[in-house]
């Protein structure tokens, strides 16, 4: 795969009491949220709330049709694994490893290279891996990595 990425599809709903109870809530709540910044917009202007917030409620489900959790491990957790399981000598390239994690993984958010990214950078200034020269990342020698500190919170 020649730096070609793999689509990623959109979110699908989870067939979850939760997981519908979240999204009508995250709904009810923009939804209040519109239609007050509109009457703040303009106080003079007359609305039936039932309508319009019945039109609000129809645009968001549009625009929304699901809020998804997603089911891949967390980023920490999976960069951890492919640089353990890549087990370069030099260490492993930011691109190496969302590749693996690409293939690996079919829930992936849209905005994948940008998390990826800024786990990078909050993983080496905890110092759970260090990025040698030519941008390639090891996990820390002293042992105690991500693995460590998951297994002491426990």
């Amino acid at each position: 795969m020649d730096g070609e990425e793999k689509p990623h599809s959109p979110p699908q709903p989870l067939p979850n009491d939760d997981e519908h109870f979240r999204r009508n809530r995250i709904i009810a709540n923009l939804k209040d949220s519109l239609l007050s910044q509109l009457v703040k917009s303009n106080p003079s202007l007359s609305l039936e709330t039932r309508h319009v917030s019945s039109l609000i409620q129809q645009h968001l489900k549009k625009m929304f049709p699901s809020f998804h959790t997603p089911t891949h491990p967390p980023y920490a957790l999976m960069i951890h694994r492919v640089i353990s399981e890549l087990n370069e000598n030099k260490g492993s390239t930011e691109e190496e490893i969302s590749n693996f994690i690409v293939k690996e993984y079919d829930d992936l958010p849209w905005a994948h290279k940008k998390i990826l990214c800024i786990q990078f950078e909050k993983l080496c200034q905890d110092e759970k891996i260090v990025c040698n020269e030519g941008g390639r990342y090891v996990l820390q020698a002293d042992g105690d990595g991500i693995d460590g500190d998951r297994k002491g919170r426990q």
